[in-house]
């Protein structure tokens, strides 16, 4: 994780980000949510395409405080990020 990366600025729909992150993990800011647990469009800041293994994208997630979600484009895993209730 050295020299921290962040990738897009602009809002991408659920469908866009999976058609231009296949099979990854990716950490999303300013979700839109669709309901509680489907992100309807984001703006992704890490991914596994920049250099970010899965784990250190968990991590910037978890020291966001809240301000990231992370979340798997294929169904890689359940864990969708940190929700302020």
């Amino acid at each position: 994780m050295e020299g921290i990366i962040m990738a897009e600025t602009e809002r991408l729909s659920w469908q866009e980000i999976c058609k231009k992150y296949p099979n990854q993990k990716v950490a999303i800011a300013e979700p839109e949510w669709e309901n509680m647990a489907t992100i309807k469009s984001g703006i992704v800041k890490y991914s596994e395409s920049d250099g970010y293994s899965r784990m250190e994208i968990r991590s910037l997630v978890i020291n966001s405080k809240g301000q990231l979600h992370a979340k798997g484009t294929t169904g890689l895993s359940s864990f969708v990020g940190l929700v302020d209730v």
